[in-house]
């Protein structure tokens, strides 16, 4: 977070407008934010293998409604298709 400098004389008042969000960390819920928050993923230079995982793991989320669940989910259809493409 960033606030520019700024400096208050004596009986003089200064308002500032700050917009917290303090909700899990859901790319497509944080890249409709007005400062584009989902940039704080930092996904690099895997951001679009990061950002289908993270995708999936929610859509699987939003199926079993456990996250545990979901975890080992993905991981098996992840290794399902490396094995796959392997052979």
């Amino acid at each position: 977070m960033h606030l520019p400098g700024f400096r208050v004389e004596a009986g003089q008042t200064y308002n500032a407008h700050f917009q917290l969000y303090l909700g899990p960390k859901l790319y497509h819920r944080l890249a409709q934010l007005e400062h584009n928050e989902a940039e704080v993923m930092e996904f690099g230079i895997f951001k679009i293998i990061c950002q289908a995982l993270l995708n999936g793991l929610n859509t699987l989320h939003s199926f079993l409604g456990n996250y545990a669940a979901a975890i080992l989910a993905l991981t098996t259809i992840v290794k399902a298709v490396a094995l796959a493409s392997a052979k």
